[in-house]
């Protein structure tokens, strides 16, 4: 109950306490109208029909009272208002507004701090009398204009041009100071474009050209186009160039939500161009158009307007929510290549999802351009490759051998073995590239052992020539999921050839090793190779980001270590982190290292960094270095620093 009187009894409150105000004011308004006003304070007439000082007096002080119970109100709703409480404070000071208009000018201004304040000035500019003009205007250009809210400045420019028309009213609003005068002005200009768009054009003509006559005349447009098409057509007419552009621009947009066909038309007809916001809302209001063939047949019509052209994509995006193949239809109509591409490979990702046969179709009849694109998008390839692995393993030679690529051939080899092993190697053999066969493998391999490390995962590295890049991936997929099956790792070590136990030893250590680090860190390690189904590329770089902001303690951990080539990246990352730190207690810990792979990492990092920071002592390590494999880049950098 308690929440539903939060979201529902407060809002009814509050439309309670405008109305009921709204009722008070309109009373007030006939009360008052009887008398007149002198000095702000109404002058009212006794029990007796006779007028009093007492009695003026009287209201005088009521009337302050008033007042300051107000402001306290307005005080302790401080930043954050509630919605019962500023209803009441807006009801209260309307009221007050008609009864003491001088005393509500200085009370806004004494508010002006305060978050209530922008929503005074709406009802001020509302209420306040229009012999108060002169004041109210003063009193924006003190409380900031960037701070007034454009509804109190349309509603009270349309008040005063109603009653001293459009020159009287500039004449006004010109009297304010400087640049906040101007931008207010501007911002009135609009009010008049939405309640008389004929009499904002003369003023638009008499403006002086430039960039915000244009950017008005696009405003008049959208206010006009929605009112009277035909009369904004026959305005536009008259405009040349850029301020034509921009009116065409606001006409197009002003028939988005009633008319989208015929903004598709305006939009071919004067090849205008739309921001990518306003092609998303019109390609929305076309795709929710019914029948969607008139939407087709316009487009198929339409299609050599560079403006439709533009409008394509997002037309694309919004048809493939609901039928990917009339989506399919328009990324053929598009004659941009890359544009293409690009809402090709958006669109399989979503199609392939919802109907993997009909986008797999498609996909097929497509473009080796197309196809190649739409095969790097994880998703596509992991959808098609579920429904058809045979199929997405023909359409993987339209692929481009890139390290981009090397996803899409993991993702088919995995399903392809997940249905058929032995056509899987078959088709991993018959794979043009060493690089893209290896990716082929790992895949392969991944479906393999998803469940234990068996003999049909053995029996597969066995088939692989030795040395070739096929059998190293496989041996390093069956290290790897010594991770996920760590007491399977002596019988998988009796079955392989002497020539795979270095290059399995070094893979099944690294992921074992990792066994032994922080619970947060193996957590993410776990998340990403076992349920996450990532790779161990993936989580060795989540080893080296722990590595670089806990240094200290990915020094100990790499001690205990098996060693590897894995270590180099992760001793850097935590050396070179620990060395910006503290340089010295660095240096000490890597000059007590054992000589080995990780004392090596170590003192290269140290000694790229005394590249820097101390010459003289990087050329002390260069001479005991020896045979380091990086001592010709330390000398490379030392020799560019002279």
């Amino acid at each position: 109950m308690k929440s539903k009187w939060h979201f529902v009894g407060y809002p009814l409150c509050v439309a309670a306490a405008f109305a009921a105000g709204g009722l008070v004011m309109k009373a007030r308004r006939g009360e008052v109208g009887l008398g007149e006003r002198t000095g702000g304070v109404a002058e009212e007439t006794g029990p007796r029909g006779v007028s009093g000082e007492g009695e003026a007096a009287k209201r005088g002080v009521e009337l302050s009272g008033e007042w300051m119970r107000l402001e306290i109100d307005c005080v302790a709703l401080g930043e954050s208002e509630g919605q019962l409480a500023a209803g009441r404070v807006l009801v209260r000071f309307g009221e007050l507004v008609e009864q003491d208009p001088a005393g509500a000018l200085v009370f806004v201004e004494k508010m002006k701090r305060y978050g209530i304040a922008g929503r005074l000035l709406e009802v001020m500019a509302e209420q306040l009398p229009l012999e108060r003009a002169g004041e109210f205007i003063r009193l924006l250009g003190a409380v900031d204009l960037d701070h007034v809210p454009v509804s109190a400045q349309y509603t009270f420019f349309a008040r005063v041009w109603a009653r001293d028309g459009l020159d009287g009213a500039m004449k006004l609003f010109a009297s304010l100071p400087g640049a906040t005068a101007r931008g207010f002005v501007d911002n009135a200009i609009h009010g008049l474009a939405e309640r008389e768009p004929k009499l904002a054009i003369e003023y638009a003509a008499s403006m002086a050209e430039g960039v915000k006559r244009t950017r008005f005349l696009h405003f008049i447009a959208q206010v006009l186009g929605r009112r009277d098409p035909a009369a904004a057509r026959e305005w536009m007419a008259s405009l040349k160039g850029e301020e034509a552009a921009a009116a065409r621009s606001g006409f197009v947009m002003s028939r988005l939500a009633e008319d989208p066909m015929g903004a598709l038309r305006s939009a071919s007809e004067w090849d205008v161009t739309l921001d990518k916001n306003s092609q998303l809302k019109l390609a929305m209001r076309l795709a929710i158009h019914r029948p969607l063939t008139e939407v087709e047949s316009a487009i198929r019509g339409l299609s050599g307007s560079e403006a439709v052209q533009q409008l394509l994509p997002a037309l694309v995006i919004q048809l493939a929510e609901q039928d990917g193949a009339r989506a399919a239809g328009v990324v053929a109509l598009m004659e941009n290549k890359q544009a293409r591409q690009s809402s090709a490979e958006m669109l399989m990702a979503r199609w392939s999802g919802v109907d993997p046969a009909a986008a797999l179709s498609w996909l097929s009849e497509s473009s080796p351009e197309l196809i190649g694109v739409a095969l790097l998008n994880p998703s596509t390839v992991r959808n098609l490759a579920g429904f058809a692995p045979e199929a997405m393993a023909e359409l993987s030679r339209h692929l481009t051998i890139m390290d981009a690529s090397m996803p899409a051939f993991v993702e088919i080899g995995r399903a392809m073995a997940a249905k058929d092993r032995e056509a899987a190697a078959a088709w991993c053999r018959g794979l043009e590239t060493a690089k893209a066969a290896a990716a082929a493998v790992e895949g392969v391999m991944r479906a393999l052992t998803a469940n234990g490390t068996g003999p049909e995962a053995l029996g597969l590295v066995g088939g692989f020539p030795v040395g070739s890049e096929m059998r190293v991936q496989a041996v390093r997929v069956l290290g790897e999921a010594a991770f996920r099956f760590p007491e399977g790792v002596s019988r998988v070590e009796s079955g392989l050839s002497g020539e795979d136990l270095g290059t399995y030893r070094e893979a099944a250590g690294e992921v074992v090793a990792w066994r032994s680090l922080p619970g947060d860190v193996l957590g993410k390690i776990e998340d990403s190779v076992v349920r996450g189904g990532g790779t161990v590329i993936g989580a060795r770089r989540q080893v080296e980001q722990w590595a670089k902001t806990q240094p200290a303690a990915a020094a100990e951990w790499l001690k205990g270590s098996p060693d590897g080539g894995w270590v180099n990246g992760v001793a850097q990352a935590a050396v070179g982190s620990w060395f910006g730190r503290e340089p010295m207690e660095a240096a000490k810990w890597v000059g007590a290292l054992p000589e080995g792979r990780l004392r090596s990492a170590g003192a290269l990092v140290i000694a790229r960094g005394l590249v820097k920071s101390d010459p003289e002592m990087a050329r002390e390590w260069l001479q005991q270095a020896g045979g380091h494999p990086e001592r010709a880049g330390v000398q490379a950098a030392l020799d560019a620093g002279r």
